[in-house]
């Protein structure tokens, strides 16, 4: 399976691009012609038709041209997004049919998260509830259906479409049948071979990206935060927010230890919020993750503060020595001596 491994793309070349001076034969032309009319439905069709127009053009061009190269980069793309779809169905984790539930959740449940739990720790997990924006006015959270997707899109309002018409299709297959336009928000995943410019190293104390202490934005907004995940092996990751990247892009859907956003100056840590559109909210999940960058040498002075968000709506401004009476979490954590029914609400 490709998943984390290749990027992925929805979309295919515009029609328009048979045109242009991209393709050197007619022979790719007609190839990329005849694609087009190759049914919806038909992924695997679809998929090995585009892997043999890639051979055709790499066979008929030594040396491709910068539109080539851009014509083969998107192939692949949509190459990749096929074979994760694939993947997908044939080991059954997403249904063949019109099923209103898309995907079965216990296959994707152990395929996605089995076998990941902290000996000590306990899991964050990606939201799955569909909830009602007000600011927005519109549906979304059910974040497992932007997880398996192979372009990782929000699909709420696609989803009530979907059931709205009634369609014979598989989502999936619905999907492929829209026009869905490039600009439609998607999710970035960061690569395993990206992913190392993203992990936080720790130095006397201080937060260091990339070799250099790290300073938060000035001017700070919801594409513009410092967000950062805990993985399941206390490795930190923290990358610069923006339309396509969030914090699924660091975790790639797999359960976090802790996660938010820093307020940092100089590597110094100035305020710890954990809020995420993506992760449900517990109070023990901000009591960890301070204990984490403790137990990790991360300088946590007792003034600095904790937004803690206690569900996607609520949250309380404390500093770090508050918080912690509060929660009575002075000493050594344990993560099991802590349930939410604990906590103070």
């Amino acid at each position: 399976m490709t998943y984390y491994k290749k990027h992925s793309t929805w979309l295919d070349l515009n029609v328009d691009i048979v045109n242009s001076n991209f393709f050197n034969s007619k022979e790719e032309v007609n190839f990329l012609l005849k694609y087009y009319n190759i049914p919806k439905e038909y992924i695997s069709e679809r998929k090995t038709h585009l892997i043999m127009l890639c051979k055709k053009i790499l066979s008929n061009n030594e040396c491709q041209t910068k539109e080539q190269k851009y014509i083969i980069e998107n192939l692949e793309k949509r190459i990749n997004y096929f074979e994760n779809l694939e993947f997908l169905y044939n080991n059954e984790i997403i249904y063949p049919d019109a099923n209103p539930h898309i995907y079965n959740e216990d296959k994707l449940s152990k395929y996605f998260f089995q076998n990941i739990q902290h000996p000590i720790y306990k899991n964050r997990y990606l939201n799955n509830t569909c909830m009602y924006d007000v600011k927005n006015n519109s549906y979304w959270g059910e974040l497992w259906l932007e997880l398996i997707d192979p372009a990782h899109r929000e699909l709420d309002f696609y989803k009530k479409n979907w059931i709205n018409e009634k369609s014979t299709d598989s989502f999936f297959i619905y999907l492929e049948k829209q026009n869905i336009s490039h600009r439609e928000q998607y999710t970035n995943f960061i690569l395993d071979d990206e992913l190392k410019f993203n992990k936080v190293e720790i130095q006397n104390g201080l937060i260091l990206l990339n070799k250099t202490p790290f300073t938060s934005p000035q001017i700070i907004d919801r594409f513009n935060e410092a967000v950062f995940i805990i993985n399941n092996n206390t490795d930190i990751f923290l990358t610069l927010s923006s339309q396509t990247k969030r914090h699924l892009s660091l975790s790639r859907g797999f359960p976090v230890l802790g996660g938010g956003i820093f307020i940092i100056e100089d590597g110094i840590i100035k305020e710890i919020k954990g809020n995420s559109g993506h992760y449900l909210f517990y109070t023990e999940h901000m009591i960890q993750c301070i204990e984490i960058l403790k137990s990790k040498g991360v300088e946590l002075k007792n003034d600095i503060k904790i937004s803690n968000f206690t569900d996607f709506y609520s949250k309380e401004d404390l500093s770090l020595s508050d918080f912690q009476k509060k929660y009575n979490t002075e000493g050594v954590f344990n993560a099991y001596q802590y349930s939410c029914d604990n906590y103070q609400k």
